[in-house]
């Protein structure tokens, strides 16, 4: 019986060195390693397994050799089973002469039908960490002493493997940082567009409700300056909703109504999603009222909505809910916090894809993303999960693959009844002025309309684009005031 030795050491060492040189991704720096082995030593198959990002499986990255069957016994192993998942999850090699017969590996049938006698397996660790498991079969014996003389052969590829996983994530981390940059300077540009934006808003607003107001019972004028009205109050949404996208608006939290939130961004919703996807909701009458931002809120449901839009590529249905739960002072949600009392919950369901259950701890981690590099920054729900926290509510995910994913978002339920952020329609009543109001605005429209409004309320303005531009009258009744206090 032949015995394997190692006197291939010299050129299986120099011809690794030049492998693990070449500029080439980690898959590909495994392919040649398992390629230069399997050149230099007489081993019938070699096999290189990468650990998984979740620590809890090895897959196959890389084989070489001639042992076809054996090959194809397996391309995923977790840590508990297996000789290979043995050996990385007790960090320790191990060989054997009697492959067909020894239960610690799972090989038998292949073996059995290329004649493989003999098993060589390493763990691959840098620094005590775990990268993976190198594997190597023999039709011939092994020397007692071939694993501890060879293990030098297992530091080298698992050093190489760990250069190429440190070279790639620098290379995805300097990515991520370049797709922030673009976020960041793209929500700059989004805020002062939005601005200029609010500025025409308010002017179609306040000459709309003027327009109203002189309309008296004119029906079809009133109805028309109506629609003005209606029409600035959705340009209005828009903006605070494309100000939340770009995340530069500042918190203001207030008592809301959830159901009006969802019912005001169906149409946009709608929109947002395409023909072969259903969208429906399920709102709880009387819902109680929550202490949230009403921008931040709509940005998460739009978020969670293109998320479902995207999990649903051949069609399907979305249904948004609101529901209230009590929970016991210390019962959580499978977020890990909620708060304790009544409280209410913001659904979001689809029949998409689902999420595998080694992601789903991942999800909320900022750049992490199951979408393709060009459809996802991996940042959407982060910012969600950051929102919710920053609004006082927790968020839960619950997924089958296949059947679909559900968000569930709790909030503690407010003290104060809900404010509307939505037109009332009631008009003031209030007497006509009959003060001085000085009015400073820089920008123009929308300083003649406020100055319009004022002036048709019976108020005398005195009007400047900024402290500079103060008008004589209005100095010499400042300094008045000054000599009189």
């Amino acid at each position: 019986m032949q015995v394997v030795t190692t006197s291939a050491e010299p050129r299986v060492f120099s011809d690794l060195c030049r492998a693990l040189a070449q500029n080439t991704s980690t898959a590909e720096c495994a392919q040649v390693c398992a390629d230069v082995v399997a050149k230099q030593l007489p081993a019938d198959i070699v096999q290189i397994w990468i650990l998984t990002a979740d620590q809890t499986a090895l897959e196959l990255s890389a084989a070489a050799g001639k042992s076809a069957s054996l090959a194809a016994c397996q391309n995923s192993v977790r840590l508990e089973t297996f000789g290979i998942g043995r050996i990385a999850r007790d960090c320790r090699p191990y060989f054997t002469n009697s492959v067909s017969d020894d239960p610690y590996l799972s090989v038998q049938a292949g073996a059995s039908q290329d004649d493989v006698v003999a098993f060589a397996g390493y763990p691959l660790v840098v620094a005590d960490r775990l990268l993976g498991v190198l594997s190597l079969y023999f039709r011939t014996a092994l020397a007692d002493d071939f694993v501890s003389t060879t293990a030098w052969l297992a530091d080298l590829v698992a050093m190489g493997i760990e250069s190429k996983l440190a070279t790639e994530s620098l290379r995805e981390t300097k990515v991520q940082l370049q797709q922030s940059q673009k976020l960041a300077m793209l929500g700059r540009l989004v805020a002062g567009v939005a601005h200029d934006f609010n500025n025409l808003v308010t002017v179609l607003r306040g000459y709309g409700e003027m327009v109203a107001s002189a309309a008296g019972r004119n029906g079809q004028l009133r109805k028309d300056a109506e629609e003005i009205q209606k029409a600035a109050q959705r340009a209005a949404t828009l903006t605070r909703q494309i100000l939340g996208f770009g995340r530069v608006q500042p918190i203001q939290r207030q008592p809301l109504d959830l159901n009006a939130i969802v019912a005001d961004l169906m149409t946009m919703l709608r929109r947002l999603i395409r023909e072969d996807i259903g969208i429906g909701t399920s709102l709880e009458p009387e819902l109680p009222s929550v202490q949230v931002d009403a921008g931040q809120i709509e940005q998460v449901i739009m978020n969670l909505v293109l998320n479902a839009r995207d999990a649903m590529p051949h069609g399907g249905r979305l249904l948004i809910e609101t529901t209230t739960l009590d929970l016991a002072e210390g019962q959580a949600n499978n977020a890990g916090k909620s708060p304790a009392g009544r409280c209410v919950v913001l659904s979001v369901s689809d029949t998409g894809c689902g999420i595998d259950a080694q992601d789903l701890p991942h999800i909320f981690k900022p750049f992490f993303s199951t979408k393709e590099p060009d459809r996802g920054t991996g940042l959407g729900l982060a910012t969600v999960q950051e929102i919710i926290e920053q609004n006082g509510g927790s968020i839960a995910v619950s997924s089958q693959p296949g059947r679909g994913t559900t968000f569930k978002i709790t909030f503690p339920r407010a003290e104060e009844t809900a404010h509307s952020i939505y037109l009332s329609g009631q008009r003031s009543t209030s007497r006509p002025g009959t003060e001085t109001i000085l009015l400073a605005e820089e920008d123009e429209q929308v300083r003649s309309c406020v100055r319009d409004a004022l002036c048709n309320a019976g108020y005398t303005v005195l009007e400047a684009s900024d402290g500079a531009d103060l008008p004589p009258e209005a100095i010499a009744r400042i300094d008045s005031i000054i000599e009189a206090a």
